[in-house]
């Protein structure tokens, strides 16, 4: 069934109450379930590009700015916006990466950006797939979704740069600084002991013992 039918709103709605009813386990799987029966390979290709923007122009082909022709096509818009929205959900609960995370939300903006310039130009039936063009959504209707889904971007990456902050302000961070710190002299100060003993050994000649010599070797 295509993302714009009563059934798969319906299924979204009921993914949406079972994250309000604190099942969240049930809700980020269903909403899974919903995009993999729709359109199973966007969003491993949309997480494969890691964000980039580049790459992102790749995965779609020379008509979205990418390089030759892309390995997957738009959908329609309520499919980024179940995929922003489980993100938004596995971010909460950390039932994923932060990395894939963020490549899904980099990756669902920039489809809906692809979308929001189809829909200005009055292309946006062409650029939905045939399942979706029956219930095409107005160029408001995309521009709304746009708007929600980079604040739903926004803040998970203000979310990693707090937390990113709040662990480099740790104490447990400032004694693996000292930890590493000290390492790193203990670890020169043996280069330093090492560069003097082969520096002796080779002013000494054969006053070093053959076994002293063979271990020297070997240390270096």
């Amino acid at each position: 069934h295509p993302m714009s039918s009563p059934l798969a709103r319906w299924r979204l709605e009921e993914a949406k109450l079972l994250w309000a009813s604190n099942r969240s386990q049930m809700a980020i799987g269903l909403g899974k379930h919903l995009m993999e029966s729709i359109a199973p390979e966007i969003i491993e290709a949309l997480v494969a590009t890691d964000g980039g923007q580049e790459a992102l122009g790749d995965a779609y082909g020379s008509k979205y700015g990418g390089r030759g022709g892309g390995s997957i096509t738009l959908q329609d818009p309520r499919f980024f916006d179940t995929m922003s929205l489980v993100s938004t959900w596995q971010a909460a609960t950390r039932t994923e990466s932060s990395r894939t995370i963020l490549a899904q939300h980099i990756g669902a903006v920039f489809s809906v950006q692809q979308l929001y310039k189809a829909a200005h130009h009055g292309k946006l039936a062409a650029a939905l797939p045939a399942s979706s063009r029956g219930a095409v959504p107005s160029t408001a209707a995309v521009m709304r979704l746009q708007s929600r889904l980079q604040f739903r971007l926004a803040q998970y990456s203000d979310a990693l740069y707090t937390q990113s902050e709040e662990r480099l302000s740790s104490p447990e961070w400032a004694q693996s600084e000292k930890l590493r710190a000290r390492n790193e002299e203990e670890l020169n100060m043996l280069k330093l002991e090492r560069s003097a003993a082969k520096a002796k050994a080779a002013r000494g000649g054969s006053a070093m013992s053959r076994e002293d010599a063979v271990k020297l070797h070997e240390e270096g």
